[in-house]
């Protein structure tokens, strides 16, 4: 009798253990917090554990901290930092309310979405989505288009248009009336009539003037004046460069990006190492691009913006003062040429006004609404073309006429530091040869898009 007791006490003790081991109360696992060698270990039915990397059975985060990383695909599967033995079959483990969870064979995707969450169970959340690196456009308080973008980011679960350095502006089937209208009394001489110009392509700008760190990084040196050692400096415009230096930081910057090179420069420059040959530097339209005009249309790598475009940026697809062109200046000639006060330009732009006698940082001044800055003041800018008074020849994609000597003066674009607010009007252009130095002078690049 004793020995019949004995065997159901011992049946007790065995199924106690069992629910103890592997069991689950109110689906609860009893081996949540227990120690264990394995995942085998804190395994049972109807439930999900792992052993942890302290070697204690508990649930885990898909997201925060999380020590489980099973993928899919030619990734395989981790476990606690080490391979798993044997074949991971895809999706034996699954992300079930930010928890790991059952085995369910289902197939993870191999992307994220833009939404917050950890969609592939990898434990990051947002780190790609399929509108990445696609161009977006800016839109109005009304939902609609504004003529430019940059590209899809994913900021906290939403998808923004944001603008990584370039701007992309939607210029193709546009018109641009380009010159100042005779009535305006703030015209200057150089300044053409008003003429429509039209666009078959799209194209990007920089969104600020190359800084010095930027061209020091890709050029190898910095000739701008001001140059410091701090990072305020880094972050001002590179100044005191000709037109043939910004080209060849161009071709420097395609190089570097795998694309199209748009000028062709004599001695051909190299990365790091152009300022031993910067006097020497002689560039133009690569050769290849056959003429003036393919500038333009073809070439697919960074180059200098032409007036028309860098004009374009300037208006932002609206009206010919929306923006800024010269609303305070002074009905008496002789006081444009004084330094007087622009409290719409004070907004925008370094000028004469304002404190210093160098260059200022970028994105100091608040943008256009195609999110442009600096492009009124703080330095000049060179762009593609040669200057001519007029703008007479083809309205389609307008460029300035190919150079007919050597040195032949090229366009001036957006006033400097020093300016007064009349030279600073957006419709203003200076000339200056393209071997000429100035700390008042540097540049912005643009890149054709075929889309």
């Amino acid at each position: 009798m004793w020995f019949k007791g004995l065997r159901i006490s011992a049946w007790f003790v065995v199924g106690l253990s069992w629910v103890v081991l592997y069991g689950c109360v109110g689906n609860t696992p009893l081996r949540n917090g227990l120690p264990c060698r394995s995942d085998a270990d804190c395994k049972g039915p109807g439930f999900q554990l792992f052993c942890g990397i302290n070697r204690i059975c508990k649930a885990e985060s898909c997201t925060a901290g999380a020590s489980r990383k099973c993928f899919t695909g030619e990734r395989g599967c981790q476990e606690d930092g080490t391979a798993c033995k044997g074949v991971c079959e895809a999706g034996t483990q699954s992300c079930v309310d930010t928890f790991w969870s059952l085995c369910t064979n289902q197939k993870l995707p191999q992307d994220e979405t833009c939404d917050g969450k950890d969609n592939n169970c990898d434990g990051r959340v947002d780190e790609s989505f399929p509108e990445q690196k696609k161009t977006c456009e800016f839109k109005n308080q009304a939902g609609q288009g504004i003529g430019a973008g940059g590209q899809f980011s994913c900021v906290r679960g939403k998808l923004v248009c944001q603008v990584d350095q370039e701007v992309i502006v939607l210029a193709k089937e546009q018109t641009l009336n380009i010159g100042t209208p005779s009535s305006d009394p703030s015209k200057r001489s150089g300044e053409p009539k008003t003429y429509n110009i039209d666009f078959t392509y799209n194209y990007s700008l920089g969104q600020t003037e190359v800084t010095q760190k930027q061209f020091q990084d890709l050029m190898g040196y910095n000739p701008s004046q001001n140059k410091g050692t701090s990072q305020p400096s880094d972050n001002k415009p590179v100044n005191n460069i000709n037109w043939h230096e910004a080209a060849a930081y161009t071709v420097l910057l395609s190089r570097k990006n795998k694309l199209q090179t748009c000028f062709k420069c004599t001695p051909d420059p190299q990365e790091g190492k152009v300022e031993g040959i910067k006097s020497q530097l002689k560039c133009e339209v690569d050769g290849a691009l056959v003429s003036e005009s393919q500038y333009v249309t073809d070439c697919k790598g960074y180059r200098l913006p032409t007036e028309t475009e860098w004009m374009f940026g300037y208006r932002a697809g609206e009206s010919y003062k929306s923006y800024y062109n010269g609303d305070q200046v002074p009905p008496n000639e002789n006081d444009r040429n004084t330094c007087y006060n622009d409290n719409k330009l004070d907004v925008i732009g370094w000028y004469c006004k304002q404190q210093g006698d160098q260059p200022n940082e970028v994105k100091k001044k608040d943008p256009n609404r195609w999110k442009l800055y600096d492009l009124s003041g703080n330095v000049e800018e060179w762009v593609f073309d040669i200057y001519s008074a007029t703008f007479a020849g083809s309205s389609q994609n307008r460029i300035g006429p190919a150079p007919s000597q050597q040195d032949e003066p090229r366009v001036v674009k957006g006033g400097s530091y020093e300016s007064t607010p009349s030279l600073c009007r957006g419709a203003n252009r200076e000339q200056k040869k393209p071997s000429e130095r100035s700390p008042l002078r540097g540049f912005r690049i643009a890149r054709t898009i075929q889309k």
